[in-house]
């Protein structure tokens, strides 16, 4: 009976040295561990160079985006840029963040078999890979690669084009790894930027040329500052080639102005520039199905000089809003 007793308490102290250690190790799980990567606090474009920057080029396997500054105005491709996502493009690009070094790889032009797998295993490749090419001083570029995700979908892998080492860095810039024209360029029907800031305050009058009539609205117009807003928050629905000729930037279309156009609005600022709105139905659909409609908008200086067109598409919606506001 002794014996078994003696059994019993050595049982009982086995189970509870092991409810000990795993109670322990349980405890330890949410300890945190010491990262030894090697950790470096910097920006992935020094901000010296930001306001130097004129051009980005964004690629993958899929193709190239062109980001362009021209005359103080950023364009994507030969359409208007969103200037608020640029800009948060660049504090990003620019912000102090932290790296976390995890390889070294010994040459990017002479790799061995074992660098190439490796390469591949982190998304360098030219099928996962995706770069930011950044311009500036004129002549001068610089490469960011981004690979994969890592396992947690919380970072990404990063090389350079001035150094050999894979980096891991934080996922902040993964909405700005697209080559998406409609996510890149300027929401709006009417330009903001072009051909220079423009808001409600600076529209003098618009002519509107519909159902052979013409309208005239001035600053002596019901609602007249709260329709202009209005207007200008009006959104498109993609941006489209330009001319059956190849221009897709600037330039004129008087076709476009001749073929069934529905209305017109002439828009007079004060700085005595000049857009003229031309809507018509899509030639590739019927507007009274799929309520798809083109529009044009022309930009003159000094009323008469024009210096960009660009052609968008809108809804049957968004033309109704048109002309609930301006007839």
């Amino acid at each position: 009976m002794k014996k078994i007793n003696i059994k019993q308490d050595k049982n009982l102290i086995f189970l509870y040295a092991l409810v000990l250690i795993l109670a322990l190790l349980y405890l330890l799980s949410f300890v945190k561990k010491t990262d030894k990567r090697k950790a470096v606090n910097t920006a992935l474009i020094n901000s010296k160079y930001q306001d130097s920057i004129y051009k980005f080029q964004l690629s993958n396997v899929q193709g190239l985006l062109e980001l362009t500054k021209k005359d103080g105005i950023w364009f994507a491709g030969d359409f208007p840029a969103d200037s608020e996502r640029v800009n948060n493009f660049l504090k990003n690009l620019t912000k102090i963040r932290t790296l976390y070094k995890i390889q070294e790889i010994k040459s990017k032009v002479h790799t061995s078999k074992a660098q190439e797998t490796i390469i591949e295993s982190y998304g360098f490749d030219k099928k996962d890979s995706f770069t930011i090419r950044y311009f500036y001083n004129e002549s001068d570029f610089m490469d960011l690669i981004f690979g994969k995700n890592d396992f947690s979908q919380t970072s990404r892998y990063l090389m350079t084009s001035k150094s050999t080492a894979i980096y891991e860095v934080d996922n902040s810039l993964e909405p700005y790894l697209t080559l998406s024209k409609q996510i890149w360029c300027e929401p709006y029907m009417i330009s903001h930027i072009i051909p220079g800031k423009i808001d409600s305050d600076m529209i003098m009058k618009i002519k509107i040329n519909y159902d052979n009539r013409e309208i005239i609205k001035d600053s002596q117009s019901e609602n007249w500052k709260t329709n202009c807003s209005k207007l200008l928050d009006l959104r498109h629905g993609g941006f489209k080639e330009l001319n059956k000729n190849g221009n897709t930037g600037t330039g004129t279309d008087s076709d476009f102005e001749k073929n069934q156009a529905e209305m017109i609005l002439s828009l007079e600022l004060g700085n005595k520039n000049s857009i003229k709105i031309i809507i018509s139905p899509d030639e590739n659909s019927s507007s009274e199905n799929t309520g798809q409609y083109q529009v044009q908008a022309q930009y003159y200086l000094n009323a008469s000089n024009q210096i960009f067109t660009c052609n968008s598409q809108i809804s049957l919606w968004t033309y109704n809003k048109i002309k609930e506001i301006m007839l």
